[in-house]
């Protein structure tokens, strides 16, 4: 490209319009004319990912204590209140649990950090794995399945025979 005020030729556009500031400043630097951008057809633009529901969040802790002591309340009259009777190696499925547990319990699962009612959870059969016995007179009693394991304590308390809650945790 070639200087028109001084002939001065360059390799480049930007090489002239450098040479324009540098060399002549105070003379008329505007004259230059400059060629037009070649219009380049827009990018499609991706599309923007949707933002995620936000969660149902209970505000007043007040309130979710009550609704569970409501719950476990209701639960308390249909929970067991004698042994099981497995043993080691039984096959159990899972209408026996159920019968044991009743159908509104709300069980921890392991891994996924929240509670989930206990027949979404269970499997259709499972082996009683282990049932270790405590000093203290109370028993574990663990079942095992192809994806899942399953444990909860029971034993006297005073007069009552108690059954914990069961845990869940997949494999």
């Amino acid at each position: 490209m070639k200087c028109p005020i001084c002939g001065r030729v360059t390799s480049t556009e930007g090489g002239l319009r450098l040479h324009m500031r540098v060399s002549h400043k105070d003379e008329s630097a505007g004259k230059v004319e400059k060629e037009k951008p070649k219009k380049v057809a827009p990018k499609t633009a991706k599309p923007k990912k949707k933002a995620s529901k936000a969660r149902e969040v209970t505000a007043d802790h007040a309130e979710l204590a009550e609704k569970k002591i409501a719950l476990y309340k209701a639960i308390k009259k249909k929970w067991p209140k004698q042994a099981t009777s497995f043993k080691e190696g039984d096959k159990i499925k899972k209408s026996d649990l159920t019968k044991i547990f009743p159908a509104e319990t709300c069980v921890p699962v392991i891994r996924a950090i929240s509670h989930q009612p206990l027949s979404k959870c269970l499997e259709a059969t499972y082996v009683v794995d282990k049932i270790l016995e405590h000093k203290s007179g109370w028993k574990t009693v663990r079942l095992k399945g192809k994806k899942s394991l399953v444990s909860w304590r029971e034993g006297d308390m005073g007069k009552t025979y108690k059954v914990s809650f069961p845990i869940v945790c997949p494999k």
